[in-house]
């Protein structure tokens, strides 16, 4: 490690002190001693959130602590939120998207921190990061789920491609939901086969929801997938399922 007096180099930090910095507030973050772990990143949170995409990202970059990188995202945007710098969490997702380490970290963060709740549902409506954010959601629990239904929802209604298609397969497993069933009913005429698709297997224990099986038989007169039109054919007839309620 660096001597601690020379961290600070013309008013900035030198890249090989900054990653020592870095190591070194993981190091005490791990053992327990936050408040050092704090203090080492408060001053420099932007070059630290630099340092830790490149760990997060490169498989092959030497990792000085025992934690596998999943949980190195995880400690990292643990630090950047205890010390406030919400840009940094940001920046660092951007920097990893598509990271599967920065999906577990993440997941981890929105699960534990509850306090967190409204950061968390920006970060779902956010326009850079959210689909980062909604697979994070993704590896969640049911219960993590319900916490976020009213911004799933925003997404599932107002966002196309794969942002959707994951809002649409976290609502489903709260389909048992009025609203729930009302977005999804709408959308069995979508324009997105992928999306009628969703909506259609979702709503396949609801043949008895009178308005399913209105929708359904609209939709039914305009579809063109053949698998599609076999589930809202069952959906549009009789048959045993859940009561509307």
């Amino acid at each position: 490690m660096a001597d601690e007096s020379k961290w600070r180099f013309r008013d900035a930090l030198h890249e090989d002190n900054a990653s020592d910095i870095f190591w070194s507030s993981v190091k005490s973050y791990i053992e327990g001693d936050e408040k050092s772990a704090l203090a080492k990143i408060k001053d420099n949170p932007s070059i630290i959130q630099s340092v830790a995409s490149k760990h997060i990202q490169d498989n092959k970059s030497m990792m000085f602590v025992q934690v596998t990188r999943g949980t190195l995202a995880n400690i990292i945007i643990e630090m950047f939120y205890k010390i406030n710098a919400i840009d940094c969490i940001k920046g660092l997702i951007r920097d990893t998207a598509g990271s599967l380490y920065l999906t577990i970290g993440l997941s981890k963060f929105i699960e534990e921190n509850k306090k967190a709740e409204d950061l968390i549902k920006e970060m779902i409506l956010d326009e850079a990061i959210g689909l980062e954010a909604i697979k994070a959601i993704q590896k969640s629990s049911s219960e993590t789920i319900l916490r976020f239904l009213d911004p799933i929802m925003e997404c599932a209604k107002n966002e196309i491609g794969e942002k959707q298609y994951i809002a649409l397969q976290l609502l489903a497993e709260h389909v048992d939901k009025k609203e729930v069933r009302k977005i999804m009913a709408d959308f069995l005429d979508d324009w997105d086969s992928e999306v009628r698709r969703i909506c259609a297997l979702a709503l396949a224990p609801f043949k008895k929801d009178k308005e399913v099986s209105k929708a359904a038989s609209k939709a039914l007169e305009v579809e063109t997938e053949e698998d599609i039109k076999l589930l809202l054919i069952k959906l549009a007839g009789e048959g045993n399922g859940p009561d509307n309620n």
